[in-house]
C-alpha cells in the first residue's frame, strides 16, 4: 500500500507525539526542501523472541532496533502446553532485568524447525519436536496475553539477516 505525504503526515505526527518516532541524525539527500528523516525509538516498545531449535529454549528481549537486551534459556519440553507455561513463566524475570513493564511488550515471535501454516499460528509438522497441527500461537497467547507469530527457523533467519544483518548493510552501502 502506498500513501501520499498528506496521508502519512498526520500518522507521523501522532507517532512523534506518542514517542514512537524520533528524528534521525542521518542526512537526507535530494533536491528541494530537505526531508526530516525519522526512525523508530529503540525504547518505544519491545518484543520477545523464542528459539525452539535445540535442547534448550532461548528467550530474548529485543528493542525496536533489533538489539538483544536480555536473554535466558530453559530446557526444551516438547509438550506444547508445558512449553507454553514455561515460556510465560520466564517472561517477568527477563523483562525485569531491564526494568521494562509487561505493557511495553508488543509481541512474541517463535522460531522452530518445521512447517508453519500461512497464518503463522500452527506448527503443521515438526519432526524435531514430534508435533503435528499444534496451535502453538494460540496456546502462547493464552499464557502470555501477547500476540504470537510462529516461523520456520530458516525463513526467520533469512528475514532477520535482511532487516538487521549483513544483507541490509550490503543493500544500503554505495
Amino acid at each position: 500500500m502506498k500513501l501520499s505525504k498528506a496521508a502519512i503526515s498526520p500518522l507521523v505526527k501522532e507517532m512523534l507525539n506518542a514517542g514512537l518516532l524520533e528524528e534521525s541524525l542521518a542526512e537526507s539527500s535530494g533536491q528541494g526542501r530537505p526531508s526530516v528523516l525519522l526512525k523508530m525509538r529503540a525504547d518505544s516498545a519491545y518484543f520477545l523472541g523464542a528459539s525452539l531449535l535445540g535442547e534448550y529454549v532461548v528467550l530474548v528481549l529485543i528493542d525496536m532496533h533489533g538489539l538483544v537486551l536480555a536473554s535466558t534459556h530453559m530446557p526444551l519440553d516438547p509438550d506444547p502446553q508445558q512449553l507454553s507455561a514455561t515460556l510465560a513463566a520466564a517472561i517477568p524475570d527477563l523483562i525485569a532485568q531491564k526494568c521494562i513493564s509487561a505493557d511495553q511488550l508488543i509481541g512474541l515471535g517463535v522460531t522452530l524447525s518445521g512447517f508453519v501454516d500461512e497464518n503463522q499460528a500452527i506448527c503443521v509438522q515438526s519432526a524435531l519436536l514430534g508435533w503435528k497441527n499444534v496451535p502453538l500461537a494460540d496456546m502462547l497467547k493464552q499464557q502470555t496475553g501477547l500476540d504470537v507469530s510462529l516461523e520456520n527457523d530458516a525463513k526467520a533467519l533469512a528475514v532477520s539477516e535482511k532487516i538487521f544483518g549483513v544483507a541490509k548493510k550490503r543493500a544500503t552501502s554505495p
